[in-house]
């Protein structure tokens, strides 16, 4: 250390002590001019004020910012409460979120505000599924409540309901796929989707039908007269009514919200 004397706004002289530099290794106070000091201040990359990680908000070392994570995650359980920022690894042996099966999965945290605000995103991989690895789960905590997880690109299996990341309106979007199984033959059938019809007002519905024993997919092969959803005893079904006789089988993509 030296000492710096310098003059202030009224003309006083005051003494500070300076950082020791290449002038002040002579312990002889007015070696350094104020440039000088700033200078050598700014070059010295040693941490010079002492601070931590944790004070100025870096990640600490092994949570994946900047490098792979050491951070290991063994249950849907501990989610709750994994708020600090960073990368984590998810290994917990046939977990569930969303109607998405896994084994391993990444997990990244962004903690805005003193765990007021937090979100929470996990990336399943599944070595028998490799195109799953692009499938996103997400959740939100505000105000030290966990809001339900929501889907992104979901595998869509039959039967399963995804609550996706898609808004209708503001309001969460379902999706489901019902197996319709084979056309009538000229008579009518119809298949129940599963869906509550009290709580849930469907918003879209697509169907993909193609001919038995064939690739190509196709759309009225089974020249269909009378196709639509309805409600009965508190659940959507679909009805299809035929006039052809191809054999014909259909899946229907239903989305929905909540009414």
């Amino acid at each position: 250390m030296s000492i710096l004397r310098i003059r202030d706004s009224d003309g006083k002289v005051k003494e500070i002590l300076a950082l020791k530099g290449d002038k002040g290794d002579k312990g002889d106070p007015g070696e350094f001019t104020g440039g000088e000091l700033l200078t050598n201040h700014i070059n010295d990359k040693n941490n010079p004020h002492g601070m931590s990680a944790e004070q100025i908000g870096a990640a600490p070392a092994g949570y994946g910012l900047g490098g792979s994570t050491t951070q290991v995650v063994a249950s849907i359980d501990e989610l709750d409460n994994l708020t600090k920022n960073g990368w984590y690894s998810f290994h917990g042996m046939g977990s569930e979120l969303c109607g998405v099966w896994f084994d391993q999965a990444s997990v990244f945290v962004t903690n805005m505000s003193e765990d007021y605000s937090v979100w929470q995103e996990i990336r399943p991989l599944e070595s028998d599924r490799p195109l799953e690895s692009n499938i996103v789960l997400k959740r939100h905590m505000f105000d030290g409540m966990w809001y339900e997880w929501e889907i992104e690109n979901p595998p869509m299996d039959f039967g399963v309901v995804y609550r996706t990341t898609e808004r209708h309106r503001g309001r969460s979007v379902y999706k489901k796929l019902i197996s319709f199984g084979e056309f009538p033959q000229n008579s009518d059938k119809d298949v129940s989707t599963g869906i509550d019809a009290s709580t849930y007002s469907i918003i879209g519905v697509h169907r993909h039908a193609k001919e038995i024993g064939e690739d190509a997919y196709i759309l009225h092969l089974a020249k269909v007269t009378h196709e639509y959803i309805f409600a009965h005893d508190g659940v959507y079904l679909i009805h299809i009514s035929t006039n052809g006789s191809q054999a014909v089988t259909a899946e229907y993509l239903i989305e929905y919200v909540e009414a």
